[in-house]
């Protein structure tokens, strides 16, 4: 092509002056006004004289009014889309990256520490359960009444029983606000007379059958007046302070036992306050509720326990005293108590601290010895032996369980599931682990999203400050200009270099083969992690690559220099290609090889190999860093290159966080109530607890012998 004279760039640059309000579009018009003439030229036109081409043309100011006539309609469309680019699109994108990626982390770490401390778990030891709940969703969208924060979370107070007594303050008379006062007033000071007894003396005459508070004020004063020393399966050694006190407290024991009904209202008010919560529709209201139960205070058990001992150990001081009748009626004090314990249990605990009352029972028959009544003696070890007998073979049977089901919990379950179910020993189907299971999964996604939404930021904002430091630096051989590719170039980076690579790990992580989400995250986290780092670079590699391109392509055309095309970029992208497809393979083994060789090298060879991909590819961007920063020679096109990246991560962060993510919100809300511990309708903290507490208070209520 022949070089341009000089009078021809005058002349374009005359016969464009209209269209200055928009340097972009006076340049492709430049050019191509130029292309026209040095086609003439070219054709020997006008024997070849570069002023009569030009002459022909008409005069400059006609030429001008023309051109910017026939640009008029693309000169306003453009300044549109810059207005919409510049002030809608990529701050919309910033703030929308803002709100949901720093937020929702620094929300996680911060609620990670309170579950694990619900859970009695170290979280520093368990880092897939972090890297799971790193990507919880934002608190409970619930909006509580005040009346219902109230009941839920108690009112202001600088202790427990403060802040449950305001609730009892605002329903007075309400049994279950007043059974939960109660509850908190014995946690925080279990021998405080003067504090109990006017609460005490309250319930037993609004509820006069019920045996509880008869029984906690028997405790309290048993603390007062004796203290228990252990004998092995003798009853326990009383050693006594005050005897006047001792009998009081046993007479209120008597007089508990003697009464139809035992409420503590801790289902009642657990129940309520689930009602208020409503049922999860996110891991983090899962957890939310599970603190609240957590949160659940029983301290009748407690005492419960300890009346019991001592009242096989009074049994045995009036035995020894020689009052037989009395001795008989405070032997038998552990079946009364193990009762009225079943009729309100709901908890695993509950179950087992009955349990443990009527193994009581075995130094009970101790005082029949002292009697010298051997066969109520051996009678009484039957009914122990008879009525414990449900609790017993479940632990038999949880001592040879639990091995096996914690191996298919952790390859089938939960990370929930791992941590709750295998101390249970209880038989679990595959099917009823799927729910928790693809929950994980729909977190593992969460936290895919997060990581393309936060990589998406960064590479939009570091272009962004490149595209403007050559936008707003004029002069020394660059153009003050920065050239946009058209649309059809935006929309072919944006589906080939973003989009579909979204797309392909979707398609991957679902097929069982490629996914393999018929196991555990426990044992599939090289796979995810795998398959999570490669669609990532392969965003990257080909956003550059295509951005490149385009770039390239429109500086060419508008005689805008270029750097030359670099071989070793090439192979270093080819490289990381490379090194990701390894990581990819090396994932694929599956998890039933755990244990040998293969399970313990292809993981590390696929986590070396994402490792240094993504080193790699990161290297290289910072390396060349300085160039696109410094190159005088090549800023227009450094700048139109980073400029054109702008809009399509713009678009794609709006994508990932108002598609993406309100997607994935609804696929776990979906599961967390299918999953083991989320299913609104239970006690206990999972669906395994609850049917092995259920079934082990209806086998000890049928066993137990008549009153």
């Amino acid at each position: 092509m022949q070089t341009t004279p000089s009078p021809v760039n005058d002349f374009t640059a005359r016969a464009t002056v209209g269209l200055e309000a928009d340097p972009e579009l006076r340049r492709e018009v430049e050019a191509e006004l130029a292309s026209h003439i040095e086609a003439s030229l070219d054709e020997g036109a006008a024997g070849g004289s570069v002023d009569e081409t030009i002459r022909r043309l008409g005069e400059v100011e006609d030429l001008a009014g023309k051109l910017l006539e026939g640009n008029l309609r693309r000169l306003r469309t453009r300044a549109r889309l810059r207005v919409l680019v510049a002030f809608a699109l990529v701050p919309a994108a910033v703030l929308s990256a803002l709100w949901l990626g720093p937020w929702r982390a620094t929300l996680a770490s911060r609620r990670q520490s309170a579950f694990f401390q619900i859970l009695g778990s170290d979280s520093s030891a368990n880092g897939l359960r972090g890297l799971m709940l790193s990507a919880l969703s934002p608190p409970s969208r619930r909006r509580l009444s005040e009346e219902q924060r109230l009941i839920v979370y108690g009112g202001a107070g600088a202790t427990g029983a403060a802040r449950e007594k305001a609730i009892l303050d605002r329903f007075p008379g309400n049994p279950t606000y007043r059974g939960n006062y109660i509850s908190s007033l014995i946690a925080e000071g279990r021998d405080d007379l003067e504090r109990l007894g006017p609460v005490l003396e309250e319930a037993m005459l609004a509820e006069p059958d019920n045996a509880r508070y008869n029984l906690i004020l028997a405790a309290a004063r048993l603390r007062r007046a004796a203290t228990l020393e252990a004998d092995g399966d003798h009853p326990d050694r009383l050693v006594i302070t005050d005897r006047e006190g001792l009998d009081a407290a046993m007479d209120e024991l008597a007089r508990g036992l003697a009464k139809p009904s035992f409420r503590r209202y801790g289902r009642e008010m657990l129940a309520e306050r689930m009602a208020i919560l409503g049922p999860p529709s996110s891991l983090s209201e899962s957890i939310e509720r599970t603190a609240v139960a957590a949160g659940l205070l029983m301290p009748d058990l407690g005492d419960m326990r300890r009346l019991g001992r001592a009242a096989n150990s009074y049994a045995q001081l009036l035995a020894e005293e020689g009052d037989a009748e009395a001795a008989r009626r405070f032997a038998e004090a552990w079946q009364g108590l193990a009762r009225h314990l079943l009729n309100d249990s709901f908890t695993l605990i509950d179950t087992l601290v009955a349990s443990a009352l009527i193994g009581l029972g075995e130094q009970a028959a101790g005082v029949y010895d002292s009697l010298g009544e051997p066969d109520e003696a051996a009678a009484c070890r039957q009914t122990v032996a008879t009525w414990n007998a449900p609790v017993q073979n479940w632990k038999a049977g949880q001592k040879e369980n639990t091995g096996g089901l914690g191996e298919t919990v952790r390859a089938k379950g939960s990370f929930m599931d791992a941590l709750l179910i295998p101390a249970l020993g209880e038989t679990v189907s595959e099917a009823e682990l799927r729910g928790g299971r693809l929950l994980d999964y729909c977190l593992v996604d969460r936290s895919a999203v997060l990581l393309l939404l936060t990589l998406a930021t960064g590479v939009l904002l570091g272009c962004w400050a490149i595209g403007l430091r050559w936008r707003l630096t004029a002069g020394g051989g660059y153009q003050a200009i920065i050239l946009v590719p058209r649309l059809g170039e935006y929309a072919r980076i944006l589906g080939w270099g973003l989009v579909l690579p979204a797309a392909g790990y979707t398609a991957a992580v679902l097929l069982p083969a490629v996914g393999g989400r018929e196991w555990s995250v426990n044992l599939n986290l090289w796979r995810s992690l795998a398959l999570l780092s490669s669609a990532s670079v392969t965003c990257l590699l080909l956003t550059s690559h295509l951005a490149r391109r385009a770039a390239r392509r429109r500086c060419e055309i508008l005689r805008i220099a270029v750097p030359e095309r670099g071989g070793l970029r090439r192979w270093i992208d080819r490289g990381t290609v490379a090194l990701m497809a390894v990581a990819v393979a090396a994932a694929m083994v599956p998890p039933p090889g755990q244990g040998g060789v293969s399970w313990k090298v292809l993981p590390a060879v696929s986590l070396a190999a994402t490792a240094l991909g993504v080193l790699v590819r990161s290297g290289v961007s910072l390396c060349r860093l300085p160039q696109w920063l410094g190159s005088r020679k090549h800023g227009t096109y450094f700048g139109t290159l980073a400029r054109s990246v702008v809009p399509v991560y713009a678009a794609f962060i709006l994508v990932l966080g108002w598609f993406a993510l309100p997607v994935l919100r609804q696929a776990e809300q979906r599961l967390v109530v299918q999953s083991s511990w989320g299913r609104p309708d239970i006690e206990g903290f999972t669906i395994f607890e609850d049917r092995l507490t259920r079934r082990l208070v209806a086998e000890l209520k049928a066993a137990a012998p008549p009153p």
